[in-house]
């Protein structure tokens, strides 16, 4: 019976070292890769600061959209400087950087992105500087709001209803459903953004969001298309549906931001396990 004991300790005994071996080998392994993944992220962001400060202007905007999938610090500082300096001459890249902002979400950047929505010489910035103020600062852009005196520039108009819808005022639907239909290209395109991220869910989560409802090729909503959404929103108490369906909206808007997020976060650990 002690000879039996004593062997099973020993068995036990070196089935435990054995496991202790295996668990400090896991544990270095996971240091050296957090090591490597560090040195890699700092080394993702060196060439994200690189493309921001390139001559093309298609690099800059990946660039930027990159920071606002976040994990980008001096990166969107950079995007912050560029900004407040004027140094963007394409209206373009400013848009992007402005859009990149209000996905960033940070209270600091209000004052810099209110010179912009009534400064930038551009109307296509000044509206997405509005929009980013109000994910940024809420309160501060409903101030604005009441603040700023109507422009009756499209843009300026577009910009202020995709605020106003941002802050789950529903006032901006039919002017935004105007222009989706009558301004020009971009700006129908824009419109129409706004009212597939705000409005679509929210009439979906009701049932009434048309089943086969399909933009065209250049990102424009189709007149007939407009125009349906139109009838279904007549009659309708805008307001009650934004404050009852608000929920579902920024749970739609959260899927697609979390979406993108671990999109860059899959090519980034691609990029970090199959280097080229």
């Amino acid at each position: 019976m002690f000879l039996s004991v004593t062997h099973s300790s020993k068995i036990s005994g070196s089935g435990a070292r054995r496991w202790r071996n295996i668990a400090a080998t896991v544990t270095a392994a996971v240091v050296i890769l957090i090591s490597l993944w560090g040195a890699r992220v700092w080394k993702g962001e060196a060439s994200v600061l690189e493309a921001l400060n390139s001559h093309d202007a298609s690099a800059r905007k990946q660039a930027a959209w990159r920071v606002g999938q976040g994990g980008y610090p001096k990166a969107a500082a950079l995007i912050r400087n560029l900004l407040a300096d004027g140094n963007l001459a394409d209206s373009d890249v400013r848009e992007t950087h402005v859009y990149v902002l209000g996905q960033l979400g940070d209270a600091s950047d209000f004052d810099l992105l209110s010179e912009l929505l009534t400064g930038d010489e551009s109307g296509y910035v000044r509206q997405s500087a509005w929009l980013s103020a109000a994910r940024c600062d809420p309160a501060g852009c409903r101030a604005l709001l009441e603040s700023v005196p109507l422009s009756s520039d499209v843009w300026d108009r577009i910009g202020t209803a995709k605020a106003r819808l941002q802050l789950r005022d529903a006032g901006g639907i039919h002017e935004l459903l105007g222009f989706a239909a009558e301004g020009d290209l971009n700006q129908r395109v824009a419109s129409g953004r706004a009212l597939y991220a705000s409005l679509a869910p929210a009439l979906t989560a009701l049932g009434r969001w048309p089943l086969e409802a399909a933009v065209n090729a250049d990102g424009s909503w189709p007149r007939e298309l407009v125009d349906e959404i139109g009838q279904r929103c007549a009659g309708m108490d805008l307001q009650t549906l934004v404050n009852q369906t608000w929920t579902h909206v920024e749970r739609s808007q959260s899927v697609i931001r979390n979406k993108a997020r671990l999109t860059g976060a899959r090519d980034r650990l691609a990029r970090f396990l199959l280097p080229r």
